[in-house]
Order: structure tokens, then sequence, then C-alpha cells
């Protein structure tokens, strides 16, 4: 018995190792800056005063072009959002591990801290606090872009192309539903259902993240048109296929989720839809523990 307690633990030891070694390592409290290309030299000294620098030789300094913004975006919003000029820009500060991300803005008019925060957990961006600003009211797409690119920097690492690619595809369809429903109840319905999805893991539906979209919306009153909701069931499908783990996305998005506790309703009838969903994996799990449990008496 003493053999397979020590090999179970061995094993335990060494997924944990690995798992840490994948794992980017940031200096804490490292600031990196990343500026609009074309910012004029009044507008660049708005947008470092909104950001709190008094100095650019203390931060790390990079830039983004409109060019690099068609590019990621071109395939998902009109070029009267894009606009012909980076402008906006952020600066990342590196924070501890597990400290998740914080998002703030200034002047930014198409994206809410939320949908940055999503989109950026979405591309495999982790504990950082981003603080966005525009030399007056803007898009803010030039910042969502130089973000993700500096982190690579950041972190030394290269960033899933599709995760990059599918997080500006989840902040593009935030905002458009947004318009229509309203941000934050957008950003809570995307919200949930992506949580959902990342829970399920392999066992995801579609079906059952219809159901629960469905069910969202009576109990809180929102309407969807049927073109609505294929969006956010292609949305979902998509972020479902990226294995994001539930762990890491409320441990990225804290205050998210913390505050959907708060200030979403959730009903009995909600959590037995949910129950639902989930009964499969709950199985698993238990059975995991009975095979295990009877490892370790003989």
């Amino acid at each position: 018995m003493h053999m397979k307690k020590n090999l179970i633990s061995m094993a335990a030891a060494v997924m944990i190792a690995a798992s840490a070694l994948s794992m980017p390592v940031l200096a804490d409290q490292e600031k990196y800056l990343v500026l609009g290309q074309d910012l004029n030299d009044s507008e660049k000294a708005e947008v470092l005063s909104l950001l709190g620098i008094k100095d650019m030789d203390s931060v790390n300094v990079s830039y983004v072009t409109n060019q690099m913004e068609y590019e990621a975006l071109g395939d998902y919003l009109s070029s009267d959002i894009i606009g012909t000029r980076a402008l906006s820009s952020a600066l990342v500060t590196s924070k501890g591990k597990g400290d998740g991300i914080s998002v703030t803005t200034e002047n930014i008019t198409y994206c809410t801290p939320e949908m940055y925060q999503n989109a950026l957990i979405t591309a495999g961006v982790e504990d950082v606090d981003v603080k966005v600003a525009g030399p007056f009211r803007i898009s803010g797409t030039a910042a969502l872009v130089g973000i993700a690119s500096i982190y690579e920097d950041m972190a030394h690492v290269d960033l899933d192309e599709e995760r990059v690619d599918a997080a500006n595809e989840e902040l593009t369809a935030t905002q458009s539903l947004g318009q229509e429903i309203g941000a934050k109840e957008a950003s809570e319905l995307l919200s949930t259902l992506k949580e959902q999805a990342a829970r399920l893991g392999k066992n995801y539906s579609r079906e059952d993240i219809q159901k629960m979209m469905e069910e969202y919306c009576r109990e809180h009153t929102l309407t969807l048109t049927d073109d609505q909701k294929e969006m956010i069931l292609d949305l979902i499908d998509r972020l479902s296929s990226l294995d994001i783990d539930v762990d890491s996305l409320l441990e990225q998005a804290g205050n998210i989720y913390q505050d959907l506790k708060d200030n979403v309703s959730i009903t009995d009838k909600e959590i037995t839809v949910d129950r639902g969903f989930f009964a499969g994996i709950l199985e698993k799990i238990s059975d995991f523990f009975d095979w295990l449990s009877g490892l370790l008496r003989k």
C-alpha cells in the first residue's frame, strides 16, 4: 500500500512540476508600454499623463500600427471602427502568479474593461494589470492588438494564433451584442456561457449551451434575435474548442465571476439545468474517487 501511495504522490509531483515549467514567468511589477504609432506629440503627452507615466525610460516601450489593427481585426470590424490611425495605447504591468487580469480604461468608447479582460484571457494572457487610454474618445482597438503583442515579450512566450484570433472575435461579438442589449448584459451573458463551456470541457455540446442561453434569457428578460443566438452559439463553439481551463478562467477573471455571483440572479431552475449538464462529469469524478479509494485499501 505504501508503494502505491508513493507512486501516486510521485505522479502528482511530476504533473505539477511539468505544469509549472510550461507556465510563463513574469517579473512582478515589470512595466511595458505600447503606444499607438500615429499619436502626435500633444496626443502622446495626454496618453502618457492618463497612464501615469512621467518618464518613458522607466518602462519598456513598443508601438502598434494601424496595419497591425487591420491584420488582426479586419475580418471582424469595419474600417469606420478601426479608423486610419493607431492611437489607443496601454500600460501593462506584470503581477504575481494567480493575481489575474485587471483592466481600466480612459477615453475608450468601443470596449469596456470587462470586454478587454475576457478577450485577453481567451488569448492566453495571464496575471497583468492593464491600463488603456486614448488621447480623446476613441474605439480602443489598437490597444487590444498591442497588448497581446507586448505580452509575448513580457512572458517570453508565443501566444497561440488561434486563441488570439478567437479573442478578437469574442471582443467584437460582445461589443456588437452590447449595442443591442447593453454592454453589461452582453458581457454577463457571454461570460456565463463561456464559463459553462469551460466546465463542460470534452462533454461540451452546442445543444447544452443553447438550453443554458435560452434559460438565462428567460430568467433575465433578455430578447435575442435568431441571428444573435446563432452568433453567440458559433462563438461559444469556437471558444470551447480552445480547451480553456475553467480554473484559469476563474482565476484570471475573478472579479467578473464574483460580480456575476453577486449581481446576477441565479435561480433554482438554472441550477437544475446546470446539474443536468454536468451529471456525466460528476459521475466520472465520483467513479474516479471510488477507484482510488479501493486502490489504497488494497
